[in-house]
């Protein structure tokens, strides 16, 4: 899963968590901010290349 994360494949990383619904949930969260960053770090993503 943490190989999805760093890539940021949402739907692999969906595919192989326990609990889709709420990865949807925590997810959806942020689709309306920013689609490339993640609910763990957000925007201070230390393995995001810019």
């Amino acid at each position: 899963m943490s190989k999805w994360r760093k890539l940021r494949n949402w739907e692999k990383q969906k595919e192989y968590c326990i609990d889709q619904i709420k990865f949807m949930k925590e997810r959806s969260k942020l689709l309306s901010q920013q689609e490339d960053v993640c609910t763990m770090c957000g925007n201070f993503c230390a393995m995001k290349d810019e």
